[in-house]
């Protein structure tokens, strides 16, 4: 099961070197299985503090051999981290919060 609490994004945000609000502003970066890694991977921490990003990438590859697309993958990571809460329902909600990043 993928969680992303505080300590995921933070993990995210110093492996990638950018926000998570940057990560998915560009969809095509979104593509590179570098990224889905290392996104899985932190969405994974809180079940297995010691799971390393190769780790991770052998769980990905025993899900696809198992039948599930890597779409569905980033699916389920893009829901799971909706669920955080850390994005606005809608993109005017951040305009008007003087506490949102510019």
């Amino acid at each position: 099961m993928l969680k992303y609490d505080i300590n995921a994004i933070v993990v995210i945000e110093e492996v990638t070197g950018m926000s998570i609000v940057q990560i998915f502003a560009n969809p095509e970066q979104l593509e590179r299985l570098s990224l889905l890694r290392k996104l899985y991977w932190a969405g994974r921490l809180h079940e297995d503090g010691k799971l390393t990003l190769s780790g991770a990438g052998d769980e990905l590859q025993k899900l696809v051999h198992g039948g599930k697309p890597l779409a569905t993958v980033m699916e389920d990571i893009t829901k799971a981290l909706m669920a955080t809460g850390i994005f606005p329902d809608k993109p005017e909600e951040a305009e008007g919060n003087p506490t949102s990043p510019a």
